[in-house]
């Protein structure tokens, strides 16, 4: 199933996104797919220490919420560092301290309570539309 691209949900969807890049110092710089479940993806500037040649990034999921990632070159294969515990859609403040020590989460996805991940993002929906700031 995909979602309506003007819908509530996917409008909740991209402006969550585009509120945790901005935060987590990617400015626009993110993907999200409305097809179910939902996921998306944001780069990171910052890379892992350990890992100084290797690109880091966060990925969501609407069953899971957040992870970090790493993307070694030349594979398409993810490897997963750790996930952030709590909500499916924290607030993004709390993703960006997440994305500032990327290993630091748990290394299993929380058990997630029954929450609804389309009323979540239905919240972060621009109800009116704003000008491009340019």
């Amino acid at each position: 199933m995909q979602l309506e691209s003007w819908s509530q949900p996917a409008r909740g969807l991209r402006e969550y996104f585009r509120r945790v890049a901005r935060v987590c110092g990617s400015g626009e710089a993110f993907s999200v797919r409305l097809e179910r479940p939902l996921t998306g993806y944001i780069p990171l500037e910052e890379r892992v220490a350990a890992f100084p040649d290797i690109d880091v990034a966060l990925v969501w999921d609407e069953r899971t919420g957040w992870r970090s990632v790493l993307e070694p070159a030349g594979s398409k294969d993810l490897v997963t560092l750790s996930y952030l515990p709590g909500s499916v859609c924290p607030p993004a403040e709390e993703v960006a301290e997440f994305a500032a020590n990327p290993g630091a989460g748990a290394p299993q996805p929380a058990a997630r309570n029954a929450e609804d991940a389309l009323d979540l993002l239905s919240q972060y929906a621009v109800v009116r539309l704003l000008p491009l700031v340019r």
